[in-house]
């Protein structure tokens, strides 16, 4: 299992929001952010441990953390 951060796009009601999930793969990431949000409203999908300290750079808020 893999932690990942998906940032949405700065034209999206999500802008300056983040979701956490944790799963066995980025597929699964991308699938359920895609159907959950849109995939025109995700900007990025990043390995949370490298990139974390961009929830506090840009201070977005977390609005879902999930295993999947």
């Amino acid at each position: 299992m893999k932690k990942y951060l998906i940032t949405f796009g700065l034209g999206t009601k999500w802008r300056g929001k983040c979701v956490v999930i944790t799963a066995i793969d980025e597929d699964k990431v991308r699938e359920y952010v895609y159907d959950k949000y849109g995939q025109w409203n995700v900007a990025a999908v990043y390995d949370y441990e490298t990139y974390k300290r961009i929830i506090d750079k840009y201070n977005y808020e977390i609005i879902e953390e999930i295993n999947l």
